[in-house]
Order: structure tokens, then sequence, then C-alpha cells
């Protein structure tokens, strides 16, 4: 976009484009540094229009007193929100609340996940790895492969080859060195 067309935009449009760049990751300064604008200048656009940049949040938001009031507790951010006025509120955060209902499914699997396995206290890493795949990650060895021998009980072979067969698409070495590698990993 350039900077006539940015200009043309009603304001609303002209915040939804600027938000829309910053969610793509992209900063302030390099939005204006492309469409030409001074930073003074959108400065007076976005204030004259009653919006202001929220440095942590990197969006851009109506600023209504009535609406959001930014009050600052212990070091936490908290956010007021007048009920009364909730039009103005669902209109700024419309898209992360998108977000959050296209990702429902996704956030009950977690939620269910640490409820069946009681896992309230425990390291959420394992569970995001169970719930985001089931599928075998083998990661790149760079060393040479060097033979070894080990005895295992009957049983747990058993249900290893049963494993390996399952997974003929990996080879032995690999299934045993990533299972050895993750279980380090886990305890260390």
């Amino acid at each position: 976009m350039i900077k006539e067309e940015f200009l043309e935009l009603d304001i609303d449009k002209k915040i939804e484009y600027l938000n829309e760049k910053l969610s793509e990751g992209q900063t302030v300064i390099r939005i204006r540094e492309d469409l030409g604008i001074g930073e003074k200048f959108l400065q007076k656009i976005v204030k004259e229009n009653g919006y202001k940049y929220f440095q942590k949040e990197k969006r851009y938001y109506k600023e209504n007193t009535n609406v959001l009031q930014k009050n600052i507790t212990h070091g936490k951010e908290i956010f007021d929100l007048d009920y009364k006025d909730t039009t103005n509120v669902l209109q700024n955060y419309k898209d992360d609340l998108l977000d959050i209902v296209k990702a429902k499914k996704e956030i009950f699997e977690v939620i269910n996940a640490f409820k069946e396995n009681n896992l309230y206290y425990k390291d959420i890493t394992n569970v995001i790895e169970v719930v985001a795949s089931n599928e075998i990650q083998i990661k790149d060895f760079n060393s040479e492969a060097k033979g070894t021998s080990f005895r295992v009980y009957g049983e747990t072979l058993t249900k290893w080859k049963e494993f390996c067969n399952k997974n003929k698409k990996y080879n032995n070495q690999d299934l045993v060195s990533m299972a050895l590698e993750e279980y380090m990993e886990k305890y260390k």
C-alpha cells in the first residue's frame, strides 16, 4: 500500500491495516517507512481519532476511558471493562475472540488431557507434545552408529518388537536411539 491509498482510508480501515501488519510481525517504524509517513504525522492521525498503541500487545486500540482503563497493580496489567459499552470492547478484541473460537477444540483437548492425566502440576511440555502429534519424530544423528548389547525383560522385548513391526518405516537403530534420547531428556 502506498501513502496516498493509506490516507484515503477511513480511520477504522487505517487501524485495521496497521494492526494487520503488526500481527505479521512488522514494527510501527517499518510500517511507517513502507508507507512513507513520518512518525509525528502517524501519531497525529491515530491520536486525533481516539486510538492508542499498546506496546505490550503490539496493537492499536480505541482509547475510551469508559471502556478500557489500564491499571498497573503489582506489575500486572489489569483491564477493567465497563460492561455498559461492550460493543467497543468486542470490536477491539474481535480478532482475538475469533482466534479463540477457532481454537476451541484444541483448547478443550489440552484441558481434558490435564484432567484425565491429573497433570495439573506436572510439566506442561509433555502434555502439549502428546496432544500436538502422535507422529514419531526422529532427529538427525550426527555421530557414528555403534553396536551394543544389553539385557531387557521378556515382556518389554515382546512389546518393543511389536512396536517396531508397527513402525517399519523407521529402522530399529533410530527408534532405540530416539527412545533413549527422549527418556534422558525427560529425566535430566
